[in-house]
C-alpha cells in the first residue's frame, strides 16, 4: 500500500519529474513500481534507460524488477560510465566519431600518469595538475595552453587505443549534447530516462540526461544526502530543478525506517536551512550523545550498550577507513566478531548462485571495480560468446573481489553433490557458511528438503535468521543505502569530521538516517589526533 505522495510518483505522467525522496521513504520501491507501471501500460522495456551510480545498485534494481515482472524483458539498468562504454564498444560509428578504429581499452592509473607526464614535458606546460584536471579555473591565456595540452594528450590516448573514464564520459556526452546524427537512434529509442541518486549527479550526466529533450525524465534524489562532491557530484543541479517551473516536484517526506526522535534529530542538523523535513509515525527512545575521552572508551561504551542486543543489527560508523580500522583493531584484540560487508546478504547471494548461473554472473560482475567491469563489457562486445559464467570465471576468477566467493561456491556445489540425506547436506552447508557447528534444527525433520532448490532456500533462510555477526564496522560512505537497528556514529566534531559546510552536514545526516531504533552520537575532537 503506497501513501499519497508515493502513488503520485508512480502514476504521474508529467514529462519532467523531480522526486525528492527523503531517507527511508521507499525510493527504490517507487522507481521499480513506476517502471513496472510503464511496462504494464505498454511501454517497451527496451525504451527505458535507468541510470544509477554503482554496478551493485544497477544489479539490485534489475533483480527487483525481474522479481516483480518475471515474464517481462528487463529495461537497461546501468551506470552512466557503463552505458557510455557500451556505446563505444558496440557502435562503430560512435568509436569513429571519437577517433577510434577499434574498441579502446580503459587506461590504468599508471599509464595515465605516464602519458600526462610525456605531454607536459613535450609542451613545457606550466599549468598545475589541478588546472589540467579541471579542478581549478583557467584564465584566458591558460585556456589556450590547456587546449593544446588536451589535444596532444587525446592524440596519445588514441594512438595507444586507450581511453579514460573521464574522457569517455565527456566525449560521449558531447555527441548527445551536440545532437550528432549517429546518436539519434538512441534518443529515439529511450523514451523514458530514470536517474537514481540524482543528488550525486555531475555536470556530464546532467548534460547527457538533459539532451534527451523529447524523452520523459524522472529523477530521484535527496539534496541532504549529497556526499560525493569529491567525485564530481554537484548538488546545485537538484536544487535548481526543485525551483524550476518546468519540472513537477514530488516530495516523499514520510520516513518508514526511523523513529520520530531520530527523524527530528536529523532534521535539526540543518536548523532552518532544509526544504525536506522528514516525518515518522513511530515513537522510540531519545538520541543519546556520548563524550568518551578516547576511542577505546568509545568502543567500550558501544559494547556495553550492545551487550543485550545480540539479535539486532548494529553499526559503528566512522568518517574514514583509517578510523574504522582503529575500531577493528580494538575489537580484534578482544576477540569480538564483526563483519565488514556492506550488507550481510552474501550467504543468500551465494546460495542463489549455485543453480542460477545468470544471477551468479550478474552478482559477481557487479562486485568488480569500474575498470574491470568495463573491460568485461569490452570482451563481450568483441565476442558475445564471452558472456558466459565459464568465460567470466576464466578472466576474473583470481580477482581478489570475487575469488573468495568463487571458492565458497565451489565448496557449496561439492557439499550439494554429497549423497547423504538432505538434512545432513543442509547442516553441512550452514556449518560451512557460518563457521559454526550446527547440532540440529530443533523440531525440524528435513522432510521438506525434497530437492536441491528447497535445500538451498532452507539454508538461505537459516543463514539470514542467524548471521555470523550483527555488528558492522565501516565508513559512513560505505553505509549509504543501508539500515541498522542500532547505529553508533563515532568522532563527530573531530578534526576529520567537523560538522561545518554542506558536505560534512550531509555526511552526518546520512549516518544518522541509517538508524531504525537507537542512535548514539559520540562527540569528541581528539579521537584520532
Amino acid at each position: 500500500m503506497l501513501n499519497a505522495e508515493q502513488q503520485r510518483a508512480v502514476d504521474s505522467n508529467a514529462r519532467k519529474i523531480l522526486c525528492k525522496a527523503s531517507a527511508g521513504s521507499g525510493k527504490t520501491r517507487i522507481l521499480i513500481e513506476r517502471i513496472t507501471r510503464l511496462v504494464k501500460e505498454g511501454v517497451n522495456p527496451s525504451d527505458i534507460l535507468a541510470l544509477t551510480f554503482t554496478n551493485n545498485s544497477a544489479f539490485e534494481m534489475r533483480e527487483r524488477f525481474k522479481k516483480a515482472n518475471p515474464d517481462k524483458q528487463s529495461p537497461m539498468f546501468c551506470t552512466f560510465h557503463s552505458f557510455c562504454y557500451r556505446l563505444i564498444a558496440e557502435d562503430a560509428r560512435v568509436r569513429a566519431a571519437m577517433g577510434y578504429s577499434t574498441i579502446p581499452e580503459i587506461a590504468d592509473e599508471k599509464t595515465i600518469k605516464r602519458l600526462e607526464t610525456e605531454v607536459k614535458q613535450q609542451l613545457g606546460t606550466k599549468l598545475s595538475g589541478a588546472k589540467l584536471s579541471g579542478k581549478s579555473p583557467l584564465t584566458a591565456n591558460e585556456k589556450f595552453d590547456y587546449d593544446i595540452y588536451w589535444k596532444n594528450y587525446r592524440k596519445k590516448l588514441i594512438i595507444a587505443n586507450l581511453i579514460t573514464f573521464d574522457t569517455l564520459c565527456w566525449e560521449v556526452c558531447d555527441l548527445f549534447i551536440n545532437n550528432l546524427k549517429i546518436v539519434e537512434t538512441y534518443k529515439e529509442q529511450y523514451k523514458h530516462i530514470v536517474v537514481d541518486e540524482f543528488q550525486d549527479t555531475g555536470t556530464d550526466l546532467w548534460l547527457f540526461v538533459r539532451s534527451f529533450n523529447q524523452s520523459n525524465l524522472f529523477v530521484v534524489g535527496d539534496e541532504n544526502q549529497a556526499i560525493y562532491q569529491f567525485r564530481g557530484g554537484d548538488s546545485s543541479i537538484i536544487k535548481s530543478l526543485a525551483v524550476n517551473p518546468d519540472w513537477e516536484v514530488i516530495t516523499l517526506f514520510r520516513n518508514y525506517r526511523s523513529t520520530k526522535q531520530i527523524c527530528s534529530y536529523a532534521n535539526n542538523i540543518y536548523g532552518d536551512n532544509t526544504s525536506l523535513i522528514m516525518q515518522s509515525e513511530r515513537d522510540g527512545c531519545e538520541v543519546i550523545t556520548v563524550e568518551p575521552p578516547s576511542l577505546t572508551e568509545a568502543v567500550q561504551y558501544v559494547l556495553h550498550e550492545g551487550s543485550d542486543t545480540q539479535e539486532r543489527s548494529t553499526a559503528i560508523l566512522c568518517r574514514s577507513n583509517a578510523e574504522a580500522d582503529s575500531v577493528k583493531q580494538i575489537l580484534d584484540s578482544r576477540n569480538i566478531p564483526y563483519n565488514t560487508n556492506k550488507a550481510d546478504n552474501s550467504a543468500v547471494d551465494l546460495l542463489r548462485s549455485v543453480d542460477d548461473l545468470e544471477y551468479r554472473l550478474g552478482w559477481l560482475s557487479s562486485k568488480l571495480d569500474a575498470a574491470q567491469y568495463t573491460q568485461w563489457i569490452r570482451l563481450c562486445a568483441v565476442d558475445r560468446s564471452f558472456r558466459t559464467w565459464d568465460a567470466f570465471a576464466y578472466h576474473y576468477g583470481d580477482d581478489w573481489r570475487i575469488k573468495k566467493d568463487i571458492e565458497r561456491l565451489r565448496q557449496i556445489e561439492y557439499l550439494m553433490s554429497d549423497s547423504s540425506l538432505p538434512y545432513e547436506r543442509a547442516r553441512s552447508i550452514i556449518t560451512f557458511l557460518t563457521g559454526k557447528e550446527i547440532p540440529g534444527f530443533g523440531s525440524f525433520t528435513g522432510s521438506d528438503l525434497a530437492d536441491d532448490e528447497s535445500t538451498l532456500k532452507f539454508c538461505a533462510d537459516y543463514c539470514t535468521s542467524c548471521p555470523e555477526s550483527n555488528l558492522y564496522i565501516g565508513t559512513i560512505h560505505s553505509s549509504k543505502g543501508l539500515e541498522y537497528d542500532i547505529v553508533h556514529v563515532l568522532g563527530v566534531g573531530s578534526p576529520s569530521f567537523k560538522i561545518d559546510g554542506e558536505e560534512m552536514l550531509n555526511l552526518f545526516y546520512v549516518a544518522v538516517t541509517r538508524c531504525r531504533n537507537e542512535l548514539y552520537v559520540y562527540r569528541r575532537c581528539d579521537y584520532y589526533g
